[in-house]
């Protein structure tokens, strides 16, 4: 089975799947490949592996108390690999079900909460984290999108201005985020990263949420992740009357049922 997880890789590349994606299906298949030679003894191959195998293999990672979550994640690496290691019309992985997951609704933050966020992140006196917490705030900035984002993708116009993000999408920005930003990109060549990590490159979106962890327990609050944050910017917007297909173009959304998620989720919470 290994010989054929190099063809697989290359399989994924050559489809533009990404290097996270690519990265994950391949970790969740190496960990097929230790269990099944620890429970057996020998080196499982694409032919010799069956259904049960696939059952006995969720069902320890249930036992090591994996989340549904991951465990899903895990099972969709190992149908796309069978799929290309044996072809499509043997359904290696028919009976064997994805776990439900209980749906948790994102918790929307009070201005309050906002205002002790912001706060802690101030009194770290860490500029750096400062302008990232603002943009997560204030522009709705996707945590994925922040990686790829350098000092020449940054536009100044007046006291505000607007990010550039995957060379199609313009993020503006107000006076708020101009001011911290501004003080920020100074004296930054335009090639750097807007966010260099500490080890060197481009913090990660992992090291952002990381980030956003470390505060949001200093300020008191639970269950803040970015995504959280981009709710509380899309808030703002529907509390200011901003339409929902206008609210989606401006966080980058393609499907404007999401929006009409977060517009329930401020009723609730009005």
């Amino acid at each position: 089975m290994k010989k054929t997880l190099s063809s697989y890789k290359l399989h994924l590349q050559k489809n533009n799947v990404s290097f996270n994606t690519i990265r994950g299906y391949l970790s969740d298949l190496n960990k097929l490949v230790e269990w099944y030679q620890d429970t057996k003894g020998f080196a499982p191959s694409v032919t010799g592996i069956n259904p049960h195998d696939i059952i006995g293999f969720k069902r320890h990672l249930k036992n090591i108390n994996q989340k549904p979550a991951t465990i899903n994640r895990v099972l969709r690496a190992l149908s796309s690999y069978f799929k290309f290691a044996i072809g499509p019309g043997h359904n290696l992985m028919g009976g064997v079900k994805s776990l439900k997951i209980a749906k948790v609704t994102p918790k929307v933050l009070t201005l309050e909460e906002q205002q002790d966020l912001m706060r802690a992140v101030y009194d770290s006196k860490n500029s750096r984290d400062i302008v990232i917490v603002t943009l997560l705030l204030r522009t709705g900035l996707r945590v994925e999108e922040f990686s790829a984002l350098k000092v020449s993708d940054v536009y100044f116009r007046g006291e505000s201005g607007y990010i550039t993000v995957d060379r199609r999408r313009k993020v503006s920005f107000d006076s708020e985020v101009w001011d911290v930003l501004k003080n920020w990109v100074a004296g930054k060549n335009d090639s750097e990263p807007l966010f260099p990590s500490q080890k060197g490159g481009c913090l990660t979106a992992r090291g952002i949420r990381i980030l956003v962890e470390k505060y949001t327990q200093e300020a008191g609050l639970e269950g803040v992740t970015p995504h959280v944050l981009q709710l509380a910017f899309c808030k703002s917007l529907l509390d200011a009357g901003v339409p929902p297909d206008k609210v989606a173009a401006i966080v980058g959304y393609k499907n404007i049922d999401t929006v009409e998620k977060y517009i329930n989720l401020v009723q609730e919470n009005s």
